[in-house]
């Protein structure tokens, strides 16, 4: 604890004329903290008089000669003395700040010496009696003094009304300290220095927010080019930002709450909006519209505006370059809502929303609809008529619920400029000149008439938004032939009740024969404009020769005016042919005369249909023939080609002309949508089926995959054969590598299971085609190439999914073995799977390796016989590899083998099978209990190329088992020459036999854990000499006693083998009495000794039956753990004579080294035991790390109530029954009852070990099961 004193010398005399000087002081509490900063404490403290009075609620000390009252508890109120005492400490405080300053802590950083100072500053009404008022005092001081600093590197000190505090980074880019000291005054407060709300209203300092962004605005606004040298993007910004602060209240500060500070309210008075003119405006002003769409046709709002002046004049308009500038400034920055802030503030200050719909319907429509009074004002009534067109371009969502409104009033209403002044269509017809692409030339036909013709002016054409948009005329005439403009003459469709037509009206307007109620309708084609211009023409004599060399019919197919001699009349004839696409002459002429006099054309030719068909090519919007129709037309090409082929093929071939539906499943005669392909874009027939699968699955799939795969066209034209692929070239069947995307899409669509059979017939075809030499080697590299790109999973697995033979997919085969097939289901797919499969050998502890070597040295040369008499062919390539793998071969004796099944790419089975004998590459692993036929099998494989040979083992097994029951070589020899036909080997062939090798446990257990390390040693190498006969040191003297074919349990039980856990129970006599057999593995450091337990196989053990000694209570697995090579110090042996356990009662500890081994290697054991006893429940040791010194080694069960507890004692000595418990141990039992368990692990010689639990050991002892004794010291 620090305290921070400040003094002052006053004078005294003036008050008290017998004191000339007294002193006052104040003290601040500090406390160091580890970096050396000071930190104030707040406490409150007293107030002194020399002596501590009491506390007045004030955070520091204050020491005065302050006069007492008799109590001296407190100061004397009344005196004038300490009124006057009270009155200096003010001055006293403030001067205290730049004290503060100058502590060498705060030396570097004054804004936190400021802000500490600042902390014990007292507020009103937190301090009572006589110092009340001093709060007041002190801050009526600061205000009036320089106390705060100003952010920045020149640490300038300013009163506390000239500082903004709870600002940000983002602010001070917002307003630079140059803008904000320039229109405000202010600066920002020293980062460092942190102010309450409280405080900072006590002293008079603003907070940052909306209000002040407001007021620098408005200060911009009423200098001289203020906002305009500050930029729209620094405007929106400003805007955004106060927006956000005003819109959350709750980040609004007291300061910003205070009467008068509505921010709407002063933002509608500010003229801070821009105009579209270029000036400045606010709400009050009048009213201003914002823009709600967003232009298109590829010009940008400002454009729009530069384009029509005259309207925008008349409309107040938020000027578009605050939107740009704003979305600029959303790119540059990290807020992307700064253009929807704006947006929104403006709405929210009162502009209004104004779109290019409401500005046609509300100011445009009026104008141009009103009387011919406002005429004058030709650009303006241009300009209008201009934006309603380049506005119903513009995609407007409005306009499509009120597009036909709008037409339907300006083709009754608009008033539009021609060569004739202004008019309307609905007084007078108007029409296209040939600016605006009118193909007819009407002034040829005209020039000596007396026919006033009104063509559309040009002025609309002149007007800068026909530069602007794309295709700008062509956009005039689409909006003037939308509301009634035409090039030629205008028809109108009218309707006749059969009633009020004459007879001679209804014979030449309708067929013969046709009969017609009176109340039927007809409906016709009329133009009075066409009338009285026939009518001129026909006073001229030359009407019949006009009407053929004029384009004046309109086309079924366009819009476009054609002469009649290029049309079709709609009949039989044609239709048949051509079907509903042809370029029909509409309205269809019902009189047969008419048809003749115009010379419509009523037959089709050839030229007529390759014309025909070069017009379907060239169908902007989808085309559409019936299936009927269509192979109509090609038979009549076809019927043509006898003797036109030539001609025909050329115009076939110079582009699409093969129309195949875009669906299918519709009837023969209904026109669909359909699309011309190539002859190289369809095929006849698919054998395969895969198409045929595909619409099965999906039938809309045809029409989803359409631009992707070759079209069958079997379904469609199934008469047309020899024309398409005879004539046209069009494949027989898709091209064998096109069935490779084909299956690609079946395998979007299907799931394997279901497309197996079409997979299936696709690599049969692809089979035939590389088996017949059909398919090129460049599609079979192309196929393997594809098939192994992850992208081309077309192949089915049995797991239902799609892969492909890349390697992501993992292996992929063909199942020719179910077993392996069950076995590896799970891997992703399905060369043949018995070809990857290998089996990895897994083994525990080494055994005596002599007799199944001597066994197999002693079968090689009959082995060798065998081969060369039965299968001179292998023997010849073993000789040729000069016997490699003979020379290779090692034998490795374990005493438990099992083997898993691995495929080649590391893809390993989780499942393990117990086996008696193994080949892996050049090994052949044999466990103590292999039988003769099963290493002779395994030995097969090595001379086999990994093939088991049956007949090869059982020869050997034969010979092997007359040598078991006693017959002499010469028996055996007899058998072989005679019976099995196999004769001796040639002189010059020497016999096959195996280096010595040595038998002894140790030396075979370090070969075998140097192979499985480095694999680089050679345990046996095959040695080849010339003997004169078969001499080997096999079968043993005593078959029965040779090593490796019986072992006995280290305690008396017969090894049997299984795999796997396994369980023996005894009868319901024995409670609780069970086997177990369970792993063990782990590694395990006693005092930097390593024990390594290596993985061994199941641990089997046969209990023995006399085991009848125990309580009932009494569990006695009389489990046989082994235990594998195990490597220690001082070569110490389960077994050896000179272990430090006694089999007589001694507390002498003479190797407490190996004391300490015996018990952990015990604790471990039953440790592993139990774990594998009790499956998946919680089980503990709790000395694994280091000794804990409990009563108990392990603990099972995570639950405290059904938890058991055990205790371990471990001897290497099978006839000690006896060992030592502690008195806590005892004690613990006898509390724990049921749940303590005593587990007694005797290790033996034969690395073996034995488990007995005593369960509740208390209840035993009281049943004289088990006996307490006490040990006598000597």
């Amino acid at each position: 604890m620090t305290w921070f004193v400040v003094s002052q010398e006053l004078q005294a005399h003036v008050i008290r004329p017998d004191v000339q000087t007294t002193e006052i002081s104040i003290a601040f509490t500090l406390q160091e903290t580890a970096d050396g900063e000071l930190v104030p404490i707040l406490n409150q403290q007293p107030v002194f008089a020399f002596l501590p009075l009491r506390t007045y609620g004030l955070k520091f000390i204050l020491q005065g000669d302050f006069i007492l009252p008799s109590s001296r508890e407190e100061v004397d109120g009344n005196s004038p003395w300490n009124q006057w005492l009270l009155s200096e400490f003010p001055g006293l405080f403030v001067g205290a700040e730049r004290s503060f300053c100058d502590l060498p802590c705060f030396r570097g950083s004054p804004g936190k010496a400021v802000a500490a100072f600042l902390s014990f500053i007292p507020l009103v009404g937190e301090v009572h009696g006589f110092f009340s008022s001093l709060p007041r005092m002190i801050l009526s001081k600061l205000r009036l003094s320089n106390c705060l600093l100003l952010e920045g590197d020149e640490k300038e000190w300013v009163p506390p009304c000239k500082v903004l505090r709870n600002w940000t980074d983002q602010a001070r880019s917002l307003l630079p300290d140059s803008l904000l000291r320039k229109h405000l005054g202010l600066g920002y407060l020293n980062k460092d220095i942190v102010l309450s709300d409280t405080l900072a209203v006590a002293l008079g300092v603003d907070d940052y927010g909306p209000k002040i962004v407001l007021q620098v605005i408005i200060s911009l606004c009423c200098s001289k080019n203020g906002l305009n040298s500050m930029g729209f993007g620094w405007l929106s910004s400003c805007l955004s930002a106060i927006y956000v602060m005003s819109s959350h209240s709750s980040g609004q500060t007291p300061s910003s709450r205070r009467p008068g500070s509505d921010i709407t309210y002063d933002l509608r008075k500010t003229p801070f909006i821009p105009l579209s003119d270029g000036k400045y405006g606010s709400v009050e002003e009048g009213t201003i519209w914002l823009h709600s769409d967003v232009v298109g046709l590829g010009i940008n709002d400002e454009s729009v505006f530069k384009v029509f002046p005259k309207l925008y004049d008349r409309l107040r308009i938020v000027s578009p370059n605050l939107f740009s500038a704003a979305a600029s400034v959303e790119n540059s920055s990290s807020d992307a809502s700064i253009v929807e802030n704006v947006t929104r503030l403006l709405y929210r200050v009162g502009v209004q929303r104004l779109s290019d719909h409401e500005i046609v319907k509300v100011h445009i429509l009026p104008a141009v609809f009103g009387d011919r009074s406002g005429l004058g004002q030709e650009e303006l009534m241009t300009e209008y008529l201009s934006f309603v067109m380049f506005h119903l371009q513009s995609g407007c969502t409005t306009c499509s619920s009120e597009r036909g409104d709008i037409i339907s009033d300006l083709r009754d209403k608009a008033l539009i400029l021609t060569n004739y002044g202004y008019k309307r269509l609905s007084e007078v017809p108007i029409h296209f000149s040939r600016n605006f692409g009118n193909p007819v030339d009407v002034n040829k036909l005209i020039s000596s008439l007396d026919v006033k013709w009104h063509e559309i002016d040009t002025t609309y054409l002149k007007h800068p938004i026909t530069e602007l948009v794309s295709d700008g005329m062509l956009k005039w005439r689409n909006f003037f032939q939308e509301i009634g403009a035409t090039d030629f003459v205008k028809i109108v469709q009218v309707e006749k009740c059969i009633a009020d037509m004459s007879h001679d009206s209804m014979k030449n307007t309708m067929w013969n024969g046709d009969m017609f109620s009176a109340s039927s309708v007809a409906k016709n084609w009329e133009s009075e404009e066409l009338f009285h211009l026939l009518s001129n023409l026909s006073l001229r004599g030359n009407q019949e020769k006009f009407l053929h060399n004029v384009p004046w019919i309109v086309s079924s197919i366009d819009n476009e005016l054609h002469y009649p001699k290029d049309l079709f009349h709609d009949c039989a004839a044609v239709n048949s042919v051509l079907g509903v696409s042809a370029p029909y002459a509409i309205p269809k002429v019902r009189s047969r005369k008419l048809v003749d006099d115009i010379g419509l054309k009523t037959q089709v030719t050839l030229d007529d249909a390759l014309s025909i068909l070069k017009v379907w090519r060239r169908s902007e919007i989808s085309f559409k023939a019936s299936v009927s129709q269509m192979s109509d037309f090609y038979t009549f090409i076809w019927k043509e080609m006898a003797t036109s082929k030539q001609k025909i093929m050329e115009e076939l071939h110079s582009g699409l002309f093969i129309f195949v539906p875009f669906a299918s499943g519709y009837s023969r005669e209904d026109a669909i949508p359909g699309a011309f392909l190539s002859p190289q874009e369809v095929y006849w027939y698919d054998s395969t089926g895969s198409m045929d699968q595909m619409k099965l699955i999906d039938h809309d799939c045809v029409s989803d995959i359409a631009s992707s795969l070759r079209k069958m066209l079997c379904n469609f034209y199934p008469n047309l054969h020899d024309f398409f692929v005879n004539e046209c070239g069009v494949d027989e069947i898709p091209p064998l590598c096109s069935y490779l995307q084909i299956l690609l899409q079946l395998s979007t669509i299907a799931l394997p299971n279901q497309a197996a059979k079409t997979v299936f017939q696709v690599f049969l075809q692809w089979g035939e085609a590389i088996k017949s030499g059909s398919m090129s080697s460049e599609d079979v590299e192309y196929l393997q190439e594809s098939l192994l790109k992850k992208e081309y999973a077309v192949l089915p697995t049995r797991q239902d999914k799609w892969v492909s033979l890349h390697p992501s997919f993992g292996l992929v085969c063909w199942c020719d073995d179910d077993d392996l097939g069950r076995e590896f289901k799970y891997l992703e797919g399905i060369p043949a799977l018995s070809k990857v499969v290998t089996r990895e050998a897994i083994y525990y502890g080494p055994a005596d390796c002599s007799f199944i070597f001597s066994l197999v040295n002693w079968a090689l040369p009959y082995a060798q016989r065998y081969i060369l008499n039965a299968h001179p062919d292998k023997y010849f390539q073993l000789k040729q590899s000069n016997f490699e793998d003979l020379r290779h071969l090692q034998i490795i004796v374990v005493e438990k083998l099992f083997y898993r099944n691995v495929i080649k790419r590391e893809i390993t089975s989780k499942k393990r099978y117990e086996c008696s004998c193994l080949l892996q590459d050049n090994i052949l692993y044999c466990s103590r209990e292999s039988d003769s036929h099963s290493i002779f099998m395994e030995l097969s494989r090595l001379l086999y190329n990994g093939t088991p040979e049956l007949h090869f083992a059982n020869f050997l097994h034969m010979i092997t088992t007359m040598t078991e029951s006693g017959s002499t070589e010469e028996q055996i020899e007899f058998f072989i020459l005679n019976s099995q036909k196999v004769p001796k080997l040639p002189l010059d062939e020497s016999d096959w036999s195996l280096s010595h090798v040595s038998s002894s446990v140790e030396n075979n257990a370090t070969e075998l854990e140097n192979f499985v390390s480095k694999k680089t040693e050679e345990q046996n190498s095959t040695v080849f000499k010339r003997r004169p006969g078969i001499n080997s040191n096999w079968p043993p003297a005593d078959w029965k006693t040779a090593p490796g074919f019986n072992s006995a349990s280290a305690f008396g039980f017969n090894t049997l083998a299984g795999s796997g856990l396994q369980t023996t129970k005894w009868d319901s006599g024995k409670e609780n009495l069970e086997q177990r057999v369970v792993e063990v593995s782990s590694e395990l450091i006693i005092d930097g000794n390593p024990i390594v337990i290596t993985p061994t196989a199941s641990l089997n053990a046969e209990v023995s039956g006399s085991q009848s000694n125990h309580a009932s209570n009494t569990i006695d697995s009389d489990m046989n753990v082994a235990l594998d090579s195990v490597d220690l110090v001082d070569s110490m042996n389960f077994g050896s004579p000179n272990s430090v356990e006694r089999d007589h009662l001694s507390i002498d500890t003479t190797n407490a080294q190996q004391a300490l081994f015996t018990g952990r290697l015990g604790e471990f054991v039953a440790f592993k035991y139990f774990n594998g006893k009790v499956g998946g429940m919680f089980v503990k040791w709790v000395n694994e790390a280091n000794e804990s010194g409990l009563p108990y080694d392990i603990i099972i069960g995570g639950d405290e109530n059904s938890r058991e507890y055990i205790e371990v004692k471990a001897t290497k000595s099978a006839r000690k029954n006896w060992f030592v418990i502690s008195m806590r141990e005892w004690q613990f039992a006898v509390e724990k009852g049921e749940s303590f368990s005593i587990a007694h692990v005797i290790l033996s010689g034969n690395e073996m070990a034995k488990i007995t639990i005593y369960k509740n050991p208390a209840r035993l002892c009281k049943l004289g099961n088990l006996k307490l004794a006490m040990l006598v010291p000597k």
